[in-house]
């Protein structure tokens, strides 16, 4: 597995970040609500929805064309597509939101063998850190993609 790329989208759809066919693409939709955005773009699948003070739907898709669109997802405020270079799916989703200055992130198994944990984070009013055993790819002051960078099999829970 190898990071390309991502993108801060202000609004409910947008352009994605360059990527090539078969890469993974994942798009984080938020809402400051506590519901969840209501639907993924067409053509992506749904990998659930999260309720909290930030709520959350996660959606992903094997890039098909070097010009992917997000689609719109409805009901999201923002949106923040990851793309990586070898993975063929997520292997599991959970999320968490927190109005504190620290969040519980969730523990995890994963699916598919030889999985990498991919993730974004992020915190209110400064820059979110890189959770232990994980790898800063990419941030925009507030919000980070990290991922393992290795495969693994679980996460275990940690706050950050």
């Amino acid at each position: 597995m190898s990071w390309v790329n991502a993108v801060y989208i202000d609004g409910a759809s947008g352009t994605t970040p360059t990527h090539q066919v078969g890469d993974l693409l994942v798009v984080i939709a938020t809402r400051w609500s506590s519901s969840a955005p209501t639907s993924v773009g067409s053509g992506w699948t749904d990998s659930g929805s999260f309720a909290g003070t930030y709520a959350m739907r996660i959606g992903w898709k094997i890039a098909t064309a070097t010009n992917d669109a997000t689609g719109t997802w409805g009901s999201a405020s923002s949106l923040y597509v990851g793309v990586w270079r070898g993975p063929l799916g997520l292997g599991a989703v959970a999320a968490n939101s927190s109005s504190s200055s620290a969040a519980q992130l969730p523990g995890l198994t994963l699916q598919q063998p030889g999985s990498s944990l991919v993730g974004t984070f992020a915190t209110a009013n400064s820059q979110a850190p890189t959770p232990a055993g994980c790898t800063s790819r990419w941030t925009d002051g507030n919000d980070r993609w990290a991922d393992t960078d290795t495969a693994v099999s679980s996460w275990s829970a940690q706050s950050i």
